[in-house]
């Protein structure tokens, strides 16, 4: 899986990393806090992706589900819903409409935009899908729990995934690329037969 990433060199990454972290002792605002955690990855050599940007570039397919999924790494199954905005959201199947859920991704508004030449089709055709969640070889899988990191991949909707990402998230639509690896064949089955936990 291929997504642009956010570049800027180390050096002027940790000079910018100390200059957030002056800022967040004195105001704790969620913009600096993600700056600050963004740029000590940008600065340690981590990749860093914007969540909307990605998503945007990657966009929906021709039945209007997003070709690339997000969950957070300890689930089994993640459902996506849309609105008629480009508006969308990640979060397990179970998870109601309302209130807040700590397996929850929100995208704002235009994130999705559906095919100029057929958006009502689109649109009609699919509010929600589930997608099965990949699984972390021992090779990248986090020594803490796995409830603090998401995974992000190319969704297939009724096949398992292929090449998942392991994400760590620094705030807002900010996250530190981990790793990236393909699921084996051997990993795909095991998928296959997977139940909802």
């Amino acid at each position: 899986m291929n997504v642009d990433t956010i570049s800027v060199p180390p050096k002027k990454a940790m000079q910018a990393y100390r200059e957030y972290r002056r800022e967040v002792t004195l105001y704790r605002r969620a913009e600096d806090i993600a700056l600050m955690k963004a740029y000590r990855a940008l600065g340690r050599g981590v990749k860093v992706i914007d969540l909307v940007q990605v998503m945007q570039a990657a966009n929906v397919d021709d039945r209007g589900r997003p070709r690339l999924a997000i969950a957070r790494a300890d689930q089994t199954v993640v459902r996506f819903w849309h609105g008629w905005s480009g508006a969308a959201r990640f979060d397990k199947p179970t998870a109601g409409h309302r209130g807040r859920s700590a397996t929850r991704v929100k995208l704002p508004e235009r994130t999705f935009m559906t095919p100029a030449d057929k958006p009502a089709l689109v649109l009609s055709q699919v509010s929600a899908a589930n997608a099965m969640v990949p699984t972390i070889p021992p090779l990248h899988r986090p020594k803490d729990s796995l409830e603090n990191y998401w995974l992000l991949w190319e969704a297939e909707w009724t096949q398992p995934p292929v090449d998942p990402a392991l994400l760590k998230h620094l705030g807002l639509n900010l996250y530190a690329v981990l790793a990236v690896w393909n699921l084996t064949a051997l990993e795909q089955a095991i998928l296959r037969g997977r139940t909802e936990e």
